[in-house]
């Protein structure tokens, strides 16, 4: 008989449907893992393997959307568990955020955007191609029930390793004239402040869409990524230059 992870990886392939929205794509995913790992809440993330944004979520009784830009950023300023970015490096891509761990007892996502919303644990594991980072799955467990453990992650790893392609791949577009040549500048604080931008910046923001179902363009959640690859790719940071789908190019 096969193990279990194998069973739920296979269940997993036979129900992939790329003509679904990500939506429909990621329930399904959350309700295979939840044969096995029972949760209450899921999000699923995508990202650009190349440029490191965030190119569309969903999620599936989760948190309050007015969250999103706190844990945009927690991701970014903080210096929170979990974080996607150091998560993809480890052997086993997944951690778990639970109040009785060291790093739950000081964790401000944990605390401040978690309980809050009835939230008591979390399970994080991402999802590389060609080890980049292409998508990552959250599950949520209330605070009723035991919290997740590494036994869930190591399962959810092993689940999900190598199913970049189950959540749909990335549209690339040709760049269209040279108008997208232009260069956009935008100097932002560690808070996501922006204190200066050229002219270029604009048409270039217009372009950048995370995708949330909730139809709401969080521009600042995709800059916070932006920033966040440049930080950890660099010591110390350096500039990070990148160019949106229609062909736009910014510097962060």
């Amino acid at each position: 008989m096969l193990p279990v992870s194998a069973q739920l990886r296979a269940r997993l392939i036979d129900e992939a449907d790329d003509g679904q929205p990500l939506a429909v794509r990621g329930d399904r995913v959350a309700a295979i893992l939840g044969r096995s790992i029972p949760h209450d809440g899921w999000v699923v993330i995508t990202f650009d393997p190349l440029s490191g944004l965030r190119s569309a979520s969903a999620a599936g009784h989760s948190l309050n959307p007015s969250r999103w830009r706190g844990l945009a950023l927690n991701e970014l300023a903080g210096e929170d568990a979990n974080r996607f970015a150091v998560l993809a490096k480890q052997h086993v891509p997944a951690g778990v955020l639970r109040p009785d761990l060291a790093a739950g007892r000081t964790s401000e996502r944990l605390a401040d955007l978690l309980r809050p919303e009835g939230f008591g644990s979390e399970l994080r594991v991402c999802i590389l191609h060609r080890h980049r980072l292409c998508a990552a799955v959250i599950l949520l467990r209330g605070t009723d029930v035991p919290a997740f453990c590494a036994t869930d992650a190591l399962l959810a790893a092993q689940v999900l390793s190598g199913s970049g392609a189950l959540f749909g791949p990335v549209p690339t577009r040709a760049r269209a004239d040279e108008e997208y040549a232009r260069t956009g500048l935008v100097i932002l604080d560690r808070q996501l402040r922006m204190r200066w931008s050229n002219p270029a910046a604009t048409p270039w923001l217009s372009d950048v869409h995370p995708g949330q179902e909730d139809g709401s363009s969080e521009v600042l959640r995709v800059l916070a990524d932006a920033v966040l690859v440049s930080r950890l790719g660099a010591d110390p940071p350096t500039s990070l230059v990148r160019q949106s789908a229609t062909g736009r190019w910014m510097v962060v």
